[in-house]
């Protein structure tokens, strides 16, 4: 799953994945302000998952189908 924050939007961030049952299944930090951030989907069975990324300003949460 590759993930590409806005232009003017490289902060310090954190990124989970949780599946449909609130476990965290995956977590990066986005420490090194780069554009796009990615997270394996290699150990994920088809299914409905929560991408929740956090800035320290917003939590964004969007849901992620895995098929």
């Amino acid at each position: 799953i590759n993930i590409t924050i806005a232009d003017g939007e490289t902060t310090e961030s954190d990124i989970n994945l949780f599946d449909i049952n609130g476990r965290v299944l995956a977590n990066k930090s986005n420490t090194n302000h780069s554009r796009t951030i990615a997270v394996s989907r290699s150990n994920l069975i088809t299914g409905v998952y929560f991408l929740e990324i956090n800035n320290g300003k917003q939590v964004i949460t969007k849901k992620v189908l895995i098929d």
